[in-house]
């Protein structure tokens, strides 16, 4: 729907999943840390796909925009909150599954009851938690550990907590379980109150003396769909290379049964 335009945008885009992606690919990683879509879909898989990690921060990103006062009116509000509470849902519906022994029509009957999904939308979703055990749940309780963390630091720090500092240890190494991330954010509190004093960042003229991150709704939308542009780009990018290593694989088994044919005539 039309209304959760904006909370998916931000989810997907910036500060989203395109931010963090462009962060974990510029970082000083190894290749198979750097880029987590050749991580996840490469054959063998070469390293654990953290989704509390990747699919948290999409939804912190998504209250980042509460926050920041990107929706503009209540129906888009309602689509923040729309998507909020289907995230709430999946941990219960997730539990219910595979722990609990529900069946699909009762999970299907609970999202009917408790979000905005259609019927057909909610036994798409309901498949894919079956064929995906776990995975649903790690949106809210990625989140919830990225928001308690954040608190931790506020509390901890004061005034010499920095929320652009928080973010930039949250993303700059990329992917990773949510207890190494604690350990990590741990370390920076404490080096800051190691610190003599606080390293404040003054904040740019903005547009017309109004801060960037307040400017006009247009002019964010139009940032949203540039970013969006990218993220296709890079994904057509990833799609690219995993299909040049399938073929170079190929050519190995190729030219190995080709030499075990040789050997035998």
């Amino acid at each position: 729907p039309k209304f959760e335009a904006m909370a998916l945008s931000l989810h997907e885009a910036n500060p989203g999943h395109h931010m963090q992606h462009s962060y974990s690919m510029k970082a000083n990683l190894p290749e198979f840390r750097r880029d987590p879509m050749l991580s996840f879909y490469n054959v063998p898989n070469w390293f654990p796909f953290y989704s509390a990690y990747q699919e948290g921060w999409g939804l912190y990103s998504e209250y980042l925009g509460e926050e920041m006062g990107l929706y503009e009116d209540e129906y888009e509000l309602m689509g923040r909150y729309s998507y909020d509470i289907l995230r709430a849902s999946r941990l219960v519906v997730d539990t219910g599954l595979h722990y609990y022994g529900w069946s699909r029509e009762r999970a299907i009957e609970y999202l009917q009851n408790y979000t905005a999904l259609a019927a057909g939308s909610a036994a798409n979703e309901i498949d894919r938690y079956i064929t995906w055990p776990g995975q649903a749940c790690a949106y809210k309780i990625g989140e919830i550990k990225l928001r308690q963390l954040r608190e931790k630091a506020e509390k901890e720090l004061g005034d010499k907590f920095n929320i652009r500092d928080y973010h930039l240890h949250v993303l700059e190494n990329g992917a990773m379980p949510m207890r190494v991330l604690e350990t990590l954010i741990d370390n920076w509190i404490q080096g800051v109150k190691d610190q003599p004093s606080p390293t404040t960042i003054t904040p740019g003229p903005g547009i017309n003396g109004t801060p960037v991150w307040r400017a006009t709704g247009h002019v964010v939308i139009m940032w949203l769909l540039m970013s969006v542009v990218v993220e296709i780009i890079l994904l057509m990018k990833s799609v690219i290379y995993r299909r040049k290593l399938q073929d170079q694989y190929l050519v190995s088994i190729r030219r190995t049964m080709m030499s075990k044919v040789y050997k035998t005539y």
